[in-house]
């Protein structure tokens, strides 16, 4: 494609789904794919954080799980990588993220769960060298609450850089409207296509330098979605 289109949330499901149902590709392997992706662009964007790490704060659900394979990546390139996930109270998790929380956790990531107060999370972001937002995707609805909140109040206090995966937490993909609580990100690694919401001009604050990572989504495939989504809005 010479110019990449912005697509909404909806149409980058679509577009996800078709890769995998039509074209073959494996969720599992798009996803280590965005991890390692987001993982090597930090190492060369993020130099801050060799030798103090970097604090990932992973959601439950795919984007959590591109969280925790950057995690394990940064790790496996001898860069201290500290994870926080989610209480179990906060709802199920994606078959992905507990795959690869399992893969994270025998490659040596440091893991723990975030607690009210964030007082752990704290402590580690005063070490850290920056941090990676992994804790809602494009699909996410409504403002983050509860500890998450909390922690998107945290990091971005701590005054570090801030990378996030795919979308800044807290800002609305298809608008750009930010919640309350919504990460400012440094760098965001938007993948495979810029969302609507990203390239607004009011997002700017949050969603910082856009980078897009192509993880091997087939051109074709884009192509089609696109035009039957145009074809059923007629």
């Amino acid at each position: 494609m010479e110019k990449l289109p912005t697509v909404t949330a909806s149409q980058m499901r679509a577009i996800d789904a078709v890769c995998i149902e039509k074209y073959g590709l494996c969720g599992r392997t798009l996803m280590e794919n965005a991890g390692r992706a987001i993982a090597a662009e930090m190492l060369v964007d993020f130099p801050e954080m060799r030798g103090k790490g970097c604090a990932i704060l992973c959601g439950r659900g795919n984007n959590g799980g591109d969280g925790l394979v950057a995690a394990r990546c940064l790790k496996a390139s001898g860069t201290r990588a500290v994870a926080f996930i989610a209480p179990p109270e906060q709802g199920p998790r994606s078959e992905l993220f507990s795959l690869n929380l399992e893969r994270a956790q025998n490659c040596g990531v440091e893991i723990f769960t975030l607690e009210p107060g964030v007082g752990h999370l704290t402590r580690i972001l005063q070490e850290a060298g920056c941090v990676l937002d992994a804790i809602f995707g494009t699909g996410a609805k409504g403002a983050p609450d509860g500890v998450w909140a909390e922690a998107i109040l945290a990091a971005n206090a701590s005054g570090l850089k801030i990378a996030a995966a795919d979308i800044p937490s807290g800002l609305d993909a298809d608008t750009g409207t930010a919640h309350p609580a919504c990460i400012r990100a440094a760098i965001t690694y938007t993948i495979a296509l810029p969302k609507h919401g990203l390239v607004a001009e009011h997002a700017d604050p949050y969603v910082g330098e856009l980078k897009i990572l192509d993880i091997g989504f087939p051109e074709q495939a884009i192509i089609e979605t696109l035009k039957s989504a145009q074809k059923n809005a007629c």
